[in-house]
Formats: C-alpha cells, structure tokens, sequence
C-alpha cells in the first residue's frame, strides 16, 4: 500500500481486536474490501498503477491529449505513440498531472490519431499525498473496515454476549453505502466519472 495508508496492525488496533492473530486473516481480507470499496468510490486507484490507454481523436490536429485519467505520475516517463507507430519523444511532451492533459511542446501537433498512451496515475500521484490525503483516506479506509468488522452478520440488527452484554450498532450510511463518516471524508478526493 501507499505511504500512509494503514495496516494490519492499524486496523487491529482501532477495532480492538485481540492480539491472538485468530482473526487476522479476516481482518486483513476486511482491510482490503474496504480499500477496494474505497477505491470504487474515488473512481480511481489509491496506489499509483502503470496503465496504457487507447485514445481516439475527432481527426482534427491538436496540440493536446486529454486523458480519462488524474492524478499522473510524472516522475514515472508517459509514452505517447502513434498510429503509425511513431513515438513522440518526451522531451516533446508536457504532463499537466492533475488535469490528466498531455501537449506537445514543440511545433507540430498530435494528428496520428488513435495514440497509445502508456502511464501511471493514481491518488498517490498526487503532490501533496502523504500530507493531504493519505491520512483522511487512510482513516475512511479503517472506518470501512471497522464497519464490515463490526457487522459480519448484515441482517443482524443487535449482537450479545454471553452474560446480558450486547451491543446495537447504528452506523449512518450514505448513498454510496459506505459508512456516512467515511464517504464525507472522501469526497474531496472523489473523480468525476466521464
């Protein structure tokens, strides 16, 4: 995982698991369905990933390529490459990262449509990740979790103990399903779709 983004140990420790290790294979498959599920919500990866993407023009010459992607990489290269076969050379291309647009930067202008762009992109891209949004999504991610953790049984509405204990848990969900709490602390990292 990312920088910043909890572990085992984080998630043990938050739903006060015991330090037996007889629950952490279930706790780890938890850890991560509530990183896919928050992935799902962001509509995009939480740890940067290498992707190639096919992108089809109008046939018109342009100075610009918009991605379906945010949040590049650009310390990783990004390989524009034409229909021809033809490789633009980097030194040729800028990356405006948080846009998800890549530009020629000399003279000529992308007209060998369709152009295979390879690169990698996702949240941790970002610049500000491990200080901005590593710990609000890493803390979303633990309350999934907890919240998959705590209801294991989803048609349980009250859980008890032996010796009149037990415990109702009223987690607020929101659209998306996710608990409420979790859901508004990823929003301002979420991408539009399309």
């Amino acid at each position: 995982m990312a920088t910043g983004l909890p572990v085992l140990a984080d998630l043990k420790a938050f739903v006060r698991a015991a330090d037996s290790g007889t629950e952490d294979a279930l706790l780890e498959q938890l850890l991560d369905r509530a990183l896919g599920a928050a992935q799902s919500f962001l509509s995009e990866p939480i740890t940067a990933l290498a992707q190639t993407f096919l992108i089809f023009g109008t046939g018109e010459p342009r100075r610009t390529i918009v991605l379906p992607v945010q949040d590049i990489d650009v310390t990783q290269p990004v390989t524009v490459t034409g229909r021809s076969g033809t490789t633009v050379p980097s030194a040729q291309v800028a990356v405006i990262a948080d846009m998800g647009i890549v530009a020629r930067t000399d003279t000529l202008l992308f007209c060998d449509w369709p152009y295979t762009v390879s690169l990698t992109w996702g949240l941790s891209a970002r610049a500000d990740f491990t200080v901005a949004a590593a710990p609000v999504v890493g803390q979303a991610i633990l309350d999934i979790a907890a919240d998959l953790f705590q209801r294991r049984n989803p048609v349980a509405s009250v859980e008890s103990a032996g010796g009149g204990v037990s415990a109702q848990y009223f987690v607020k969900l929101g659209p998306s399903g996710l608990p409420a709490r979790a859901e508004a602390a990823l929003q301002p990292f979420r991408r539009v779709a399309g």
